[in-house]
């Protein structure tokens, strides 16, 4: 699993 994705998934949907 791609941790960096998750993270970057998860920070976009703080921004929302």
């Amino acid at each position: 699993m791609l941790r960096e994705d998750i993270s970057v998934l998860l920070s976009q949907v703080s921004s929302l």
